[in-house]
């Protein structure tokens, strides 16, 4: 063992040290002993500047800590989510069937969930979540005051201002009924994801096996589609009976299908599925939703679904079936209508586009604007353009024509000679509900005789013809009637004929006195 070392740096034993001071004490003079009693030995000066050193840092250590200005604290808590997540992932599970569904890409090409959404949602708090649901929606621009629902120009859909639309506009009891029979087969057909196919034979329980639509690849139309019925009558995720069927296929439109571009939100596909038709349905369902409910979940979407209309159009004002093609009146016609969701829904439409939008329709159009055709003027003027006329006279009510224009007139009155087209010799119910959608909603917004002719032979047949036996009672199908007939199946009839029956209430009338046409009309 090492021995002490002291101040003149020489090597001590401890031991001796002690024993030769004992010594050298015993042997000195009384009084010397005396006065070395009095003296400091170095072994003591030793032991009390340790001794020193020892109560200081005490004292250092014992301390209360000065407070800093600024605290962090990282970590998690689970007080801060939700407190109701019950997460069912079995139930997104799409039932086994035979339909041959074609993939769209490689699932090393598919987009991530951040270039699918990088805009976040903010999910309604009393809504079951996924855990990559749980963020918080970006403040900017874009940000609108959440309102009541069933505002505005959609304010007909529910309570006592439905009853009186209803009233005033030809409604009966029976069209009501046939309106909810539709709706209740429309949610039994829904799929497990949310979605629904034009083929709606395929999916799990009791469900109608006629008639089903050869467009399979088509989700984002069918869902849209299907889900416009339940908005019209009123019903949104948020309110009524049919809530979780409408947020089920809210959320597949926006989280499944929806691709977030840095052109704007889209459900285009290149590879034979989901065109411009598609998108425009899709952006009218989710804008109507957004505007019945000022739910910021869906603003990013609905407000990226305009943007991506107004990317898509073609420098002639118009839209086809991919983006920036040469136009024609049928996707005109659903794109205009959903500008025209999205600026009832309060977001922003490039007043430009809609101007673009209004010159196309002048290219395809004759007699002062008052026939239509498909993709250039029609040749004469015959019942084969009743349709691209219908479409093209609603655009224009929407455009801010009014209701004393002579091509709106002369318009009105020629689709009044025409009427519903409701059968022919070799298809006797084949009724155009493309066509007569349209024309129904142009003859309500201009009112007077011709729609008081109108109404009751389009209502009354949607009433006769409803089946009301099986598993297809509720919906519609007429062979023959246009090409819904082939490609939509009963879905499509289905969803367009109670779209029709809704459109008393619907939408707040253009034309009379009162009414909200300022806001409703794109410009």
């Amino acid at each position: 063992m090492s021995g002490l070392v002291d101040a003149s740096g020489v090597s001590r034993n401890p031991g001796s040290d002690h024993r030769n001071e004992e010594s050298e004490t015993k042997q000195r003079p009384a009084h010397e002993r005396f006065l070395l009693f009095f003296l400091v030995p170095s072994w003591s000066l030793s032991f009390l500047i340790h001794l020193l050193l020892i109560l200081a840092l005490a004292l250092w250590f014992l301390s209360p800590p000065t407070e800093s200005p600024i605290s962090f604290q990282v970590g998690t808590s689970d007080s801060q989510l939700p407190e109701d997540i019950n997460v069912d992932f079995s139930g997104m599970e799409l039932e086994e069937s035979t339909l041959e569904v074609e993939e769209s890409t490689k699932l090393d090409d598919a987009p991530k969930l951040e270039e699918l959404l990088p805009m976040q949602l903010e999910v309604p708090s009393d809504l079951p979540a996924t855990p990559d649901m749980l963020q918080e929606t970006p403040m900017g621009a874009l940000a609108a005051a959440s309102s009541p629902s069933g505002f505005g120009e959609t304010g007909g859909r529910t309570g006592e201002s439905r009853q009186k639309m209803l009233r005033e506009n030809g409604g009966t009891a029976e069209s009501e009924e046939c309106v909810e029979l539709a709706l209740e087969w429309l949610a039994k057909h829904q799929l497990k994801d949310g979605s629904w196919n034009f083929d709606h034979t395929v999916g799990p329980g009791s469900r109608s096996r006629k008639n089903p639509g050869s467009y399979t690849q088509h989700s984002a139309a069918a869902t849209a589609m299907a889900l416009l019925p339940f908005l019209g009558s009123g019903f949104t995720h948020k309110e009524g009976k049919y809530k979780e069927v409408v947020l089920n296929g809210l959320r597949y439109l926006v989280e499944v299908r929806g691709i977030n571009t840095p052109n704007g939100f889209s459900f285009f596909r290149s590879n034979n599925a989901d065109d411009m038709y598609s998108h425009g349905l899709a952006s009218i369902a989710i804008c109507e939703a957004y505007a019945m409910t000022g739910d910021s979940w869906l603003q990013s979407a609905a407000q990226g679904t305009i943007k991506f209309i107004e990317y898509s159009q073609h420098s002639e004002g118009g839209w086809r079936y991919v983006p920036k093609q040469r136009g024609d009146t049928s996707v005109v016609g659903w794109q205009i209508m959903a500008l025209k969701s999205g600026k009832m829904a309060g977001l922003e439409v490039s007043d430009e586009v809609v101007t673009q939008a209004s010159r196309f329709l002048d290219l395809v159009s004759i007699d002062t604007g008052s026939h239509f055709g498909y993709m250039d003027k029609p040749a004469e003027v015959n019942g084969n353009h009743k349709t691209c006329t219908a479409i093209g006279l609603l655009c224009r009510m929407y455009l801010g024509w009014n209701r004393e224009h002579p091509g709106l007139t002369n318009g009105v009155n020629f689709l009044a000679k025409q009427g519903p087209y409701l059968g022919s010799l070799d298809y006797p119910i084949g009724a155009n509900m493309y066509y007569n959608y349209y024309a129904t909603q142009v003859m309500l917004q201009y009112g007077g005789k011709p729609w008081q002719d109108w109404n009751p032979r389009m209502r009354d047949f949607l009433v006769k013809n409803m089946d009301r036996e099986g598993n297809e009672r509720g919906s519609w199908f007429f062979p023959g009637g246009d090409l819904g007939a082939q490609t939509g199946g009963r879905l499509y009839f289905t969803a367009m004929a109670a779209m029709t029956l809704e459109v008393y209430y619907r939408y707040m009338p253009l034309y009379k006195e009162k009414s909200v046409e300022d806001d409703f009309k794109l410009r």
